[in-house]
C-alpha cells in the first residue's frame, strides 16, 4: 500500500510539474514570438475597416487584416480577443510597402537612423550598394549589417567598383614611385606619381560577380560616370549582362548626368538589354530632366519601344520636385554644366558642413554676399566639394511618371543625409494621385511596390495577401496636399515584417531593428504584374477560415 502511495505521489508530482513547465514555458515562448499552439484569432496586430489597394491592379476593396508572426495571417472580417492590438483604419488606405530602387544608403556605414528618412515616406524595403560595398565580401557587408538593427528590409547590388577590389593586389605592385630631385630646404614636394589603375580581366570580374550573386547580391550596377566604369568595353559589358541574364538577376546602369550625345549612349544601352535579355535598370534623370523637348521625346520613344518588345527594361524617375541628376560629383566639374541654382551640396569640408549640406550653390552665395564663383572658390579652398544636381521640372515628372518603364523610386540621400528628398512620395501622392488624379490608388501600389518586386525577383513582398510578410504602409488621403507647404504627408502608419516601425509621425523603439536582409536566389525573374480589371472581392470572416 505505501509503495501504490508513493508511486500515485510521484505521479501527481510529475504531472504538477509537467503543467507549471507547459504554462510559464509556453508563456516564456510566446513572448519571444514563438507559439507552441496555433490560436487563429489571436494576431500581434488587426487594422480594422481599412480600405486594401493590394498592389495586384484589382479593384480597392474594406475588410480587416491580421498580422501574426511578421506576416499577413488573414483578410476578411475579424473580431479579435481584447489582447489583440487594433489599429482602426477607417477612411485610411493600407497599401503594400513602398521598395526604393536606388538608394546610396549603406547599411554598415551609415548607422540605423539614416534609413528613417525612408521609412517615414512608406518604404519598407530598400536596394542598395550603388558603387562599391563597404567590404570586398557581400556576406561579409550583410552580417555587418544585420548588427546595425536596420528599420528597413535591406537588398544589395554588386558594385563594379567592388568587383574591381580584386585587382589591389596588381594595382599595388604596378604603383611605382617615381624618383624625385633633392629639394631645397623649405621647398614643398610634388605629389608621388602613380601608374594608371590596371585594365580588369573580364574573366576574373565573371568569376567574382558569380561569388557576389551568390553570397546574397541581386545584381551588378554600373557607374558610367566613374573611371572604373568607363574602362569596359561593349563586348566586357555583354559578357556581365549574359552573365547575370542566366542567373535571373539585375543589371543597374547609372548614366552620366552630362555627356556630349547621350542617344548615343542610350542606343548602346538598348542594344546591349536586346542582346542579352538582362533585366535592365537605369538611373538617367540627368538626360530627361536637362534635354531639350524634342531629345527627350526621342529618349522616351526608345526606352518605350524597347521596353514594348522585352517588359526588361526600367528607368528610376524620383517623383519629386526635388530631383538628383544622377550620381555625385565634383563643384568643378558641375560648375561647367549646370547653373548655381541647380547644384546642391552633398559633401564638404571645412568647419560646420553640415549647415552647408543640402543647399545649392546660388543659396550658399547669397547667404555670403558672393558671387557663385566667389563662393565655388571659399568652398573648394577647404578640399574636395561634392555636389548633385537638382531640376524642378513638374511637368517632365508628371510626363516621365505615367510611362509603363517608369519604375518610381526616392534618391535617399548620401551618407547620414536621411531627411534629403523627404518630400519626394508625399509630393508624388499629394500632387499626382490626389490633387491632379493622375494616377489611380491601384496604379501607385503597383509603381512603388508590386513592379520593383517584380523587377529584383520578391515573391512574397509587393502585394497584400495571406501568407505574404506584413510590409504595409497605412495612409490618410485627408491629410495629403498637392503642396509640399504642409508638413503632414498623411503616411500615419508603417509596418515592417508584422512590426510597427513608425506610427503618427514617430519612430517606436520597438519597432527598429526588424528590417530583414534579402538575399538575392537564382532563378528566373517574376513577371511584371498585369492591370487587371477592377472588381471588388467580398471578404470572408474568421469563422470561414477557422473551417
Amino acid at each position: 500500500m505505501k509503495r501504490l502511495i508513493e508511486i500515485v505521489g510521484a505521479l501527481l508530482f510529475l504531472f504538477i510539474a509537467t503543467f507549471v513547465g507547459l504554462y510559464f514555458g509556453n508563456h516564456y515562448l510566446e513572448k519571444k514570438g514563438i507559439e507552441l499552439v496555433d490560436r487563429p484569432l489571436h494576431y500581434d496586430f488587426v487594422l480594422k475597416n481599412g480600405t486594401i489597394v493590394d498592389g495586384t491592379g484589382k479593384g480597392r476593396y474594406k475588410a480587416d487584416i491580421g498580422l501574426k508572426k511578421g506576416k499577413v495571417a488573414f483578410i476578411g472580417i475579424i473580431q479579435p480577443p481584447a489582447d489583440v492590438k487594433v489599429i482602426d483604419a477607417s477612411g485610411l488606405l493600407i497599401l503594400p510597402g513602398f521598395v526604393n530602387l536606388y538608394s546610396r544608403l549603406d547599411g554598415t556605414a551609415d548607422g540605423s537612423t539614416a534609413f528613417d528618412g525612408l521609412v517615414k515616406q512608406g518604404y519598407t524595403t530598400t536596394l542598395s550598394g550603388y558603387g562599391a560595398l563597404a567590404q570586398e565580401d557581400v556576406t561579409k557587408h550583410l552580417e555587418q549589417a544585420a548588427r546595425s538593427g536596420l528599420p528597413i528590409n535591406y537588398a544589395v547590388l554588386a558594385g563594379h567598383q567592388g568587383l574591381f577590389n580584386l585587382l589591389k593586389d596588381q594595382q599595388e605592385k604596378s604603383e611605382k614611385m617615381v624618383e624625385e630631385p633633392a629639394l631645397e630646404y623649405g621647398q614643398v614636394p610634388p605629389p608621388p606619381k602613380t601608374a594608371e589603375q590596371p585594365k580588369p580581366n573580364v574573366d576574373d570580374l565573371l568569376q567574382e560577380l558569380s561569388t557576389s550573386l551568390e553570397q546574397g547580391a541581386f545584381g551588378l550596377t554600373i557607374d558610367f560616370d566613374d573611371q572604373l566604369g568607363r574602362q569596359l568595353t561593349f563586348e566586357e559589358m555583354t559578357k556581365l549582362a549574359k552573365a547575370l541574364q542566366e542567373k535571373g538577376a539585375v543589371l543597374a546602369l547609372t548614366l552620366p548626368p552630362a555627356s556630349a550625345n547621350p542617344d548615343v549612349l542610350l542606343q548602346r544601352v538598348i542594344s546591349l538589354h536586346k542582346e542579352t535579355k538582362v533585366r535592365t535598370l537605369l538611373s538617367p534623370w540627368g538626360y530627361f530632366g536637362n534635354a531639350s523637348d524634342e531629345r527627350l521625346t526621342a529618349m522616351e520613344q526608345d526606352l518605350r519601344g524597347a521596353y514594348m518588345s522585352t517588359k526588361e527594361i526600367y528607368t528610376c524617375l524620383y517623383p519629386s520636385t526635388r530631383q538628383s541628376a544622377g550620381v555625385k560629383q565634383t563643384l568643378q566639374r558641375a560648375m561647367a554644366h549646370y547653373p548655381a541654382e541647380q547644384i546642391e551640396i552633398l559633401e564638404v569640408g571645412g568647419e560646420n558642413p553640415k549647415t552647408l549640406v543640402g543647399k545649392t550653390l546660388a543659396e550658399i552665395a547669397q547667404e555670403r554676399s558672393l558671387t557663385p564663383d566667389g563662393a565655388a572658390k571659399e568652398l573648394t579652398s577647404a578640399g574636395l566639394v561634392q555636389v548633385t544636381i537638382r531640376s524642378s521640372n513638374q511637368e517632365r515628372i508628371q510626363r516621365l511618371a505615367s510611362d509603363p518603364f517608369v519604375a518610381l523610386t526616392v534618391d535617399s540621400g548620401q551618407g547620414n543625409g536621411s531627411e534629403y528628398s523627404t518630400d519626394a512620395v508625399k509630393d508624388f501622392l499629394g500632387r499626382f494621385v490626389k490633387g491632379q488624379n493622375l494616377f489611380s490608388w491601384e496604379e501607385t501600389a503597383m509603381k512603388l511596390a508590386a513592379r520593383p518586386c517584380a523587377i529584383l525577383g520578391i515573391e512574397d513582398r509587393g502585394s497584400i495577401k495571406t501568407g505574404n510578410w506584413a510590409d504595409l504602409v497605412v495612409i490618410d488621403p485627408a491629410l495629403l496636399s498637392p503642396t509640399s507647404q504642409v508638413k503632414k504627408s498623411g503616411i500615419r502608419h508603417v509596418f515592417v515584417n508584422g512590426a510597427m516601425v513608425y506610427s503618427q509621425g514617430k519612430m517606436p523603439s520597438e519597432g527598429q531593428g526588424k528590417g530583414q536582409l534579402l538575399r538575392f536566389k537564382s532563378k528566373p525573374l517574376m513577371p511584371e504584374p498585369i492591370q487587371e480589371p477592377q472588381t471588388t472581392p467580398v471578404p470572408s470572416t474568421d469563422d470561414e477560415e477557422e473551417e
